[in-house]
């Protein structure tokens, strides 16, 4: 995950106005032409991140749905749930028997863990459906965007 509003150093209260200003501030600091002297790649790379964060940003549709991914990853997670001790036994406890084997602690526990594996295995797929879901949105909305901006430069 890119944290583009980091990248612009911004935040995701900032008006497009802000973005726009502090994103041609940075291109200006950082721009390779400006920089003939920067070892390495290092203008270019941050040039090729300030272009990626204004593309995801620069456009309301785009914005809302990063802001939505943006959240998701800035809020921390609930922490788990302690384990719940099991239940008491309903007889008494005995001592086991010699020659039998005892059954493994780990081996009554196994269903719950598997049930947990999986309620959170279909919330993975839902976050991911959702995620893609935005993601169709968002590029739907660049493309009438896009084709709007053509027209416009046809007339």
């Amino acid at each position: 995950f890119v944290d583009h509003y980091a990248v612009l150093e911004c935040s995701p209260s900032d008006t497009p106005e802000q973005l726009k200003k502090a994103y041609h501030e940075k291109l200006r600091q950082f721009h390779p032409d400006k920089r003939p002297w920067s070892a390495g790649d290092y203008g270019q790379q941050v040039t090729q991140s300030l272009n990626e964060a204004w593309e995801a940003l620069r456009f309301p549709a785009l914005r809302e749905a990063y802001d939505v991914i943006w959240h998701r990853e800035k809020t921390p997670a609930p922490a788990p749930a302690p384990p719940q001790p099991p239940p008491p036994p309903d007889r008494e406890v005995r001592e086991p028997q010699r020659g039998r084997s005892r059954r493994r602690h780990d081996e009554h526990d196994a269903p719950a863990e598997a049930s947990d594996t999986e309620a959170m295995q279909r919330k993975a797929d839902e976050l991911k459906g959702e995620g893609n879901q935005l993601y169709r949105n968002a590029q739907a909305a660049m493309a009438t965007v896009r084709s709007s901006e053509a027209a416009d430069s046809l007339e």
